[in-house]
């Protein structure tokens, strides 16, 4: 979504900067933390960030593509989430369901019995003790003091033991929720809890090297949409825009100290009666050749779910009026049977 809306002002940029007004055109400079520079703006200004990199810019890094528009970016980021989800037909999605229903049931199963193991005298509540057999015979993997810290984090009572219900959220939490609960505090004096500073050479590193081997690329960066958004909202925004301020500020102090000097004191130019207006032309929207191929994967998918629904629908119908026939044939040939039977009695 931020890609998209720097997308947007760049399109609006290069729109001004192709109009031309007496054989000569408009000479714009940008500000921004993405280091591409437009082909049309005459100057572009690059601004530093402080903070270590997300995953989607280290995944882009690591494959040299560091620099690109954002143009460039969109598709690039819908070419990652298509090739961890490739397009499927309706047959191969509703095979993913039932396969999906069939292992969480069994995963239940081997949930149940690994705590029924634990709980060896049967209160139907296990310590921390239990817990690490039941973790263990479970299959997880977690050093005891972050399995110490998700169970105090569970243990909303304090009496010092879980439920099965309480059990079964640990296990189902992905590594994300896991480093969440042992990467934070208990609390504070006001009774909050308190965020690690990350050490982490790029956020999410830590993430990327628990992942299980399977987990997609495109669902651990989703993971980390909220943390960018808020730091585009509060911090880069910001920046940029004081950066902008600066900017106008140093050209109007430029042109003001540039009249006078040049008429002998004569015109001046004063920066706190200047009225500047800018304007921006848009009459497109900009859109990746990426976004155009997800856009018609989601509505050929929707139109397959649609006929499905209809099948559905008309089957159930038949088989609804045919079992009504079938009643109703069967309750005039009990009738007729019951009237042949009083004739043969008279």
């Amino acid at each position: 979504a931020l890609t998209s809306l720097e997308s947007a002002v760049c399109l609006s940029v290069n729109q001004a900067s192709s109009i031309q007004s007496i054989g000569a055109t408009c000479e714009s400079l940008t500000i921004g933390h993405n280091p591409y520079k437009l082909p049309l703006s005459a100057h572009a200004v690059f601004l530093k960030g402080n903070r270590p990199q997300y995953l989607c810019e280290k995944v882009l890094e690591e494959a040299g593509k560091k620099t690109l528009s954002s143009n460039a970016l969109l598709g690039e980021f819908s070419n990652m989430c298509s090739h961890s989800s490739n397009p499927k037909d309706i047959r191969e999605k509703l095979q993913e369901v039932i396969k999906a229903k069939e292992q969480q049931d069994a995963r239940r199963n081997a949930l149940k019995a690994a705590f029924d193991h634990a709980d060896s005298d049967g209160s139907g509540e296990i310590d921390f003790d239990e817990l690490k057999m039941a973790f263990q015979h479970a299959g997880g993997a977690l050093p005891d003091a972050d399995l110490k810290r998700v169970f105090e984090e569970l243990d909303v009572d304090g009496g010092g033991t879980l439920s099965y219900e309480e059990f079964q959220k640990i296990m189902d939490m992905d590594i994300l929720q896991v480093l969440t609960i042992t990467g934070t505090k208990s609390g504070n004096e006001s009774g909050l809890p308190s965020v690690e500073p990350s050490s982490e050479a790029y956020f999410g590193e830590q993430l990327r090297q628990n992942a299980a081997p399977d987990t997609q690329m495109a669902k651990m960066m989703e993971t980390q949409n909220l943390s960018m958004k808020l730091y585009e909202a509060r911090i880069a925004s910001l920046q940029r825009a004081v950066a902008f301020w600066v900017l106008f500020h140093e050209m109007g102090r430029r042109v003001a100290n540039f009249w006078p000097s040049v008429s002998l004191g004569l015109l001046g130019y004063r920066m706190d009666r200047t009225h500047s207006i800018m304007r921006i032309a848009t009459t497109a929207s900009p859109v990746s050749g990426a976004e155009v191929r997800d856009r018609m994967y989601v509505l050929a998918l929707s139109k397959q779910w649609q006929k499905m629904g209809r099948l559905i629908d008309n089957a159930s119908s038949a088989w609804s009026l045919k079992k009504r026939y079938e009643k109703m044939f069967a309750a005039e040939t009990m009738s007729a049977n019951n009237v042949y039977a009083a004739l043969q009695g008279a």
